[in-house]
């Protein structure tokens, strides 16, 4: 870190207890120029009201940005880079202040709204609004040059957290800056526009729901995944070869879940009838009557069943032996290598 960092990192800070706000009427048309033009200067820098609102630095956290946003402003060096580059000079301010550059990625949009503010004569108004102090002396209001505080009221303690300087607003929301130096929505109660003080409830915080509710999703998203991948997990295979082969799978609780063709005649029968989701048995005795139906199969014909997988005792192609037998078919069923039926 370097010397100069050390002595400069913590001359001004947020003052969160004793603020007072500006309480003139004669300035509200100066804070209307002076937020628009702000506003203006912050699309340049491509700066959204939005995404500051979204990250709030801590408060140890953001005096250090003040305070990098002061040395800035102070160094003529750092100042026209950022002026003619519309971005941190990153990788000078690592090395100066021995800070990760992700660190400056993750706040630059901050560091930059400070430094807008301290180094743009135009925005004295604005920066008086801002409740900072130096550390050497907490009783004195950072100002610049020429401007001095006018009439002061005391904010109650219970409404500090809920009003702020308006620098944008819709209908139902606006995006204020805080007297603390951040910006925070707020919800627009009483129609007010840009560079007005806005007291209000806060916009409702909605990320304590977001997060059960986001779990919930990740939840019904693995137990969907899971249980689509179990019941669609083959426990066994069946094949059913005559004229046509069939190669049909099976989950663990006996339910077909994938019917594949590996002939015409059986890209022809699988397109004439359904058996996805249905018991191997019933779905075998379906294959074999929409053959016979299209004549693919008859009494000299021969069919062969082949079960391939673990060893179960429940096979029961019952269904399936019957309809052998009915229609005097000759059929043999071998399960894991055991003949299980044969006409």
């Amino acid at each position: 870190m370097d010397i100069r960092y050390m002595m400069l990192k913590d001359r001004y800070y947020f003052l969160h207890t004793n603020m007072v706000l500006i309480n003139d009427s004669r300035k509200l048309d100066a804070f209307k120029r002076e937020v628009s033009l702000f506003i203006k200067e912050l699309s340049i820098f491509d700066i959204s009201l939005i995404k500051l609102s979204c990250t709030i630095p801590s408060i140890s956290v953001q005096n250090e940005l003040l305070n990098i946003a002061v040395i800035c402003s102070e160094s003529t060096t750092f100042s026209d880079y950022i002026r003619f580059n519309s971005e941190l000079p990153i990788k000078k301010l690592a090395s100066f202040t021995k800070k990760n550059h992700s660190f400056f990625n993750k706040w630059q949009n901050y560091i930059i709204l400070y430094y807008l503010l301290l180094s743009n004569d135009n925005y004295s108004n604005l920066l008086s609004f801002l409740n900072i102090h130096k550390k050497q002396d907490s009783l004195t209001k950072m100002t610049q040059k020429g401007h001095h505080k006018e009439e002061a009221a005391d904010i109650p303690e219970s409404t500090e957290e809920n009003f702020g300087l308006v620098l944008s607003c819709s209908k139902k929301k606006c995006f204020v800056l805080t007297p603390f130096g951040y910006i925070k929505i707020v919800n627009n109660v009483d129609h007010i526009s840009p560079g007005e003080i806005c007291m209000s409830k806060p916009e409702t915080n909605k990320k304590g729901f977001k997060f059960p509710f986001k779990m919930l999703i990740l939840y019904l998203i693995i137990f969907t995944v899971a249980v689509t991948y179990i019941y669609t997990f083959p426990e066994k295979k069946i094949v059913i070869k005559s004229n046509f082969i069939f190669q049909i799978s099976v989950n663990k609780w006996n339910k077909v879940i994938s019917v594949k063709p590996l002939n015409g005649y059986a890209d022809k029968i699988k397109y004439n009838c359904n058996v996805f989701n249905k018991n191997y048995d019933e779905a075998t005795v379906i294959i074999l009557k929409t053959a016979e139906y299209l004549k693919y199969i008859d009494k000299k014909s021969s069919v062969n069943i082949y079960v391939k997988g673990k060893r179960n005792s429940d096979i029961n192609f019952r269904y399936t032996i019957n309809y052998f037998k009915s229609n005097k078919l000759n059929c043999v069923i071998n399960n894991n290598g055991s003949l299980l039926f044969e006409r």
